[in-house]
């Protein structure tokens, strides 16, 4: 679980494009480990497609399906799944603790 923090903490401090006043820019990404857990335990309902029973369309029409959404949604994903533990609702996923310090690592750089 730490090794996966730092291997985070790296991809994002190297992410940086050269900018042509001299400064860095960066542009949010999704690394393996936060994309492969928001497709997991999110995008089984927040999907173009959800694949969760039940669901038949993304709930608030929140879509997480590719990284472009993930970033736009970032905020929302840090609050619901970080900070208030809403979703997944009721954790119906089994999102664990780890997989929330992740997301919650990942939401500071972002």
């Amino acid at each position: 679980m730490q090794r996966v923090i730092l291997t985070l903490i790296s991809v994002l401090s190297l992410s940086g494009a050269a900018h042509g006043s001299g400064q860095a820019q960066t542009k949010p990404i999704v690394p393996a480990p936060v994309f492969e857990i928001i497709q997991k335990r999110c995008a089984v309902c927040h999907a173009q497609n959800p694949s969760y029973k039940d669901v038949h369309a993304p709930p608030n029409g929140v879509l997480l399906d590719t990284p472009d959404e993930i970033v736009s949604n970032r905020q929302a994903i840090k609050t619901a799944a970080v900070l208030t533990h809403f979703m997944p609702l009721n954790n119906l996923t089994g999102m664990t603790k780890e997989e929330r310090k992740i997301i919650e690592t990942w939401s500071k750089y972002n």
